[in-house]
C-alpha cells in the first residue's frame, strides 16, 4: 500500500489534492502475489484519480476483522457510481456510462475493476463497492490473514 501511495503521491498532489494511507500498526500479513496486490491498489487509486475533481481526496485505509481477514479500503470524493450500475462496474469492459459521466474523458478500456475482481477472487477475498453519486466511491478489498507466526 506505501509503495502504490508513493506512486502517485506527485500526480495528487500537482491536481492541488491529498492522498494519504491510514494503516492498521497492527501490519496484518496476508498472504498474496505482490506484484498483483500492488497492481490492484494502484489500480484503484488510479480509478480515484480519473473519476475525482481538480482537488481530488484518497484516503487508503486497512483494518482486520474477528474472522480472520485484513481488509484494505480506498476512498475518493468523485463522482460516484450510480446505484443502478453498482451491480455491474466489475465487468469487463465496462466504462461507457462512466465515460459519459466524467466531462474528462478518462482513458482506459473498462478492464481495470475486472481485474480487481478476478485477483481478489483469486487469493480468496472479495470486493466491496459503497458509492453514492456525486459525493464519492469506496472499494474495500477483503483478504484472508495469515498468521505472522507462519511466515
Amino acid at each position: 500500500v506505501d509503495e502504490a501511495v508513493e506512486h502517485f503521491r506527485l500526480q495528487v498532489e500537482e491536481k492541488g489534492g491529498v492522498i494519504r494511507a491510514e494503516l492498521d500498526p497492527e501490519g496484518y500479513v496476508i498472504s498474496a502475489d505482490e506484484v498483483h496486490m500492488l497492481n490492484v491498489v494502484c489500480n484503484l487509486i488510479d480509478n480515484a484519480i480519473k473519476y475525482s475533481e481538480e482537488s481530488v481526496q484518497i484516503k487508503i485505509s486497512s483494518s482486520a476483522s474477528s474472522n480472520g481477514y485484513t481488509h484494505i479500503s480506498v476512498k475518493d470524493n468523485g463522482m460516484g457510481i450510480p446505484l443502478k450500475e453498482q451491480g455491474k462496474i466489475f465487468e469487463k469492459f465496462e466504462r461507457a456510462s462512466a465515460v459519459q459521466r466524467n466531462r474528462k474523458g478518462a482513458p482506459g478500456f473498462g478492464l481495470g475493476l475486472n481485474y480487481v475482481f478476478h485477483v481478489v477472487r483469486a487469493h480468496h477475498g472479495s470486493v466491496k463497492l459503497e458509492s453514492i453519486e456525486g459525493e464519492y466511491s469506496e472499494f474495500t478489498i477483503n483478504i484472508p490473514q495469515q498468521n505472522k507466526e507462519m511466515v
